[in-house]
């Protein structure tokens, strides 16, 4: 995901991959937390997740607390 963020970043089609992201029926997400997000990951992340809350549904999966991702 980071590696995608910073790619799209580059090519200036972020909003497109943000697009992508949120399309689809169901969107899972596993293992949130297991790398850490810099800042751009992190605005991508939540503007996904935003979208998605009104459009669809999500999974999130994670052996971390919330607490411990985002600080």
């Amino acid at each position: 995901m980071v590696e995608e963020c910073q790619k799209a970043d580059s090519k200036g089609s972020l909003s497109r991959l943000i697009s992508r992201w949120y399309r689809p029926d169901l969107l899972v997400i596993d293992e949130v937390g297991y790398f850490p997000f810099d800042e751009l990951p992190t605005n991508v992340f939540y503007q996904v997740v935003s979208k998605r809350y009104e459009q669809g549904a999500m999974v999130l999966t994670s052996n971390k607390s919330l607490l411990s991702i985002w600080r």
